[in-house]
């Protein structure tokens, strides 16, 4: 295969990813664009032991790791005007956040595991900011709304919120609707 047919093979597959990512993310709220059923089937999952535990402390800790990467990023992209590399980055993190964090924080058992909790937690805060740096405001007030109930009487618990601090959940919360209050 020469060169130029190769060119063309994959300008013709970005076009299609591209294509099928903008119309799956044409709403400001992109979950309504699908029915992540993998959340439903680990929404009733049994509590974790040993290496499953384990695992999913992990897997909890590389979502928070990459979120707040992905922060970092769009805050670079919005830095230097980048609105074309902000709309494809966008439709990338939409369907992180449906496929992978969705499923990931949809068991309700972990935000009251003592050693999950406080990365379930964390997950939820940077999740939030990063909605509201995305500018889907309901979404993100949905998933504030989902920190108090599941958190509500565990207003002294630390967590990692804004990013580099760690301030009691209460506290968090507070910064985090102010945050939502200002769009």
């Amino acid at each position: 295969m020469n060169t130029t047919n190769r060119i063309r093979r994959t300008l013709l597959g970005l076009c299609t990813a591209s294509a099928l990512a903008m119309t799956a993310c044409a709403t400001d709220d992109p979950r309504k664009d699908f029915i992540d059923e993998a959340a439903a089937a680990t929404a009733n999952e049994e509590p974790f032991g040993g290496e499953a535990l384990a695992q999913r402390k992990l897997e909890l800790e590389r979502a928070v790791a990459d979120l707040g990467d992905f922060l970092d990023t769009l805050t670079s992209m919005k830095d230097r005007g980048d609105e074309t590399g902000i709309e494809v980055f966008r439709r990338f993190i939409d369907r992180y956040l449906i496929t992978h964090v969705g499923p990931l924080l949809a068991p309700k058992w972990q935000s009251h595991h003592p050693e999950l909790i406080r990365y379930d937690a964390n997950l939820r805060f940077v999740q939030s900011e990063l909605l509201l740096e995305l500018r889907y405001v309901k979404w993100a007030r949905d998933e504030i709304k989902e920190l108090r109930v599941r958190y509500a009487k565990r207003g002294n618990m630390l967590v990692e919120y804004p990013a580099g601090e760690q301030n009691t959940l209460r506290e968090a919360l507070t910064q985090l609707r102010e945050r939502a209050a200002r769009g």
